[in-house]
């Protein structure tokens, strides 16, 4: 194709694979970060409808040879492209500058003409700053209002929360994943489809439950600052407590960051770095800890514990887009000390543990799944590129 052409639209059509092109700041991956598992599972399915030609715009370009994307299987192309922060807008937030590509527009319309693209999609509204409007229609999926997350941090955050709010009036199809960051989005005078994380990707393997919990674990995930303040408060206030009560106690860290914590407060903590099997290394453990004290979204390691039936201890903010009936299957605190004496209270309740235990067994049935959540954003697409 002669990429000078204006550009092509391609509508959804049987027996044909229209194209999308899909921006994101991250490689879609199998790991133990949230965002990149709901973006590998839905891509996964997507991708047997949908030509997808994949633009990252993140810190590591050369990420893209290292994982073999030059050799895509959920998509039909992909490319990473450097980000420039020196160059974005005075005012702009850490999050903004950190994917900002200036000549973004260009590129973006010169691969819509040359891939015939109807669709382009944008995972969050930062990764649209320097892009839209396009000759195509967009899809906007917002897993996060970020203007909030600028507030709990009690930093400015009137900037960011025009720039966002003026990214959804552009979209043609606005998606966020619980109902809650639908509700700010209709205070704005508008709507958004609730495109839910499923919980049916991990398979845990059938062990003998304990009477009450004594082996706890900890998904750290990345360096995003919820993750990194919940982690601090695990090691540095709840497991001290826990530990004084019960020496019995035993934690196990996930994630790319948590083998600096290996071997912490006498050997009681067990950093083990990132794991290819997180629904594998999840049997024998007993109970997830996930003291969530800000953030936004949905906390897709508190889905994925429910998911195989693993009991929970959180906070009312780490229930986010928990449908009720699956919360039956959580021990909620909402302060750091709440929390350790909830699970020191479980190890020596073994009547109350067992009904939680069988709670938690019973919350998937009450979880979204994949295969549903990828009906939706299949839906949503179409629906974007008729118009």
């Amino acid at each position: 194709m002669d990429p000078d052409r204006g550009p092509r639209r391609r509508q959804p059509r049987a027996g044909h694979r229209p194209s999308v092109v899909y921006v994101t700041n991250e490689l879609p991956s199998v790991g133990n970060n949230g965002g990149q598992v709901r973006e590998i599972e839905l891509l996964r399915r997507l991708s047997e409808r949908w030509s997808i030609h994949l633009v990252v715009t993140g810190p590591s370009p050369g990420l893209c040879s290292a994982v073999g994307w030059d050799r895509p299987t959920i998509s039909d192309s992909a490319r990473c492209w450097e980000p420039q922060p020196d160059c974005a807008p005075d005012g702009f937030t850490s999050r903004e500058r950190s994917v900002f590509v200036p000549d973004l527009k260009a590129r973006l319309e010169h691969l819509v003409r040359h891939t015939g693209a109807c669709l382009a999609h944008f995972e969050g509204y930062f990764t649209a700053l320097a892009a839209v409007p396009l000759s195509c229609p967009t899809c906007l999926v917002e897993e996060n209002v970020e203007w909030t997350l600028e507030e709990q941090r009690n930093r400015p955050a009137g900037g960011c929360r025009s720039r966002e709010v003026e990214q959804w009036r552009r979209a043609t199809e606005l998606v966020v994943v619980g109902v809650e960051d639908r509700s700010i989005v209709r205070s704005f005078g508008m709507d958004a489809e609730v495109v839910p994380s499923g919980a049916d990707h991990l398979h845990r393997r059938p062990v003998t439950a304990r009477p009450v919990p004594r082996h706890f674990y900890m998904v750290t995930g990345s360096d995003w600052w919820p993750t990194v303040e919940s982690v601090d408060l695990l090691v540095h206030t709840i497991w001290p407590e826990v530990l004084r009560a019960r020496s019995d106690a035993r934690l196990s860290l996930f994630g790319r960051s948590s083998r600096r914590y290996d071997g912490w407060h006498g050997g009681s903590i067990e950093g083990r770095g990132w794991v290819p099997d997180l629904g594998l290394e999840m049997s024998g453990h007993d109970a997830l800890l996930a003291p969530v004290m800000s953030g936004g979204g949905v906390r897709i390691k508190v889905l994925e514990a429910l998911g195989v039936g693993i009991p929970v201890f959180t906070t009312s903010e780490g229930l986010r887009g928990i449908p009720g009936a699956a919360q039956r299957g959580c021990r909620i605190a909402d302060d750091p000390i709440g929390l350790a004496r909830s699970v020191i209270h479980a190890m020596d309740d073994e009547v109350g543990w067992r009904a939680t235990r069988s709670a938690a067994m019973e919350a998937v049935r009450h979880l979204s799944r994949w295969d549903e959540s990828a009906e939706l954003l299949d839906s949503v697409w179409a629906r974007a590129a008729r118009r």
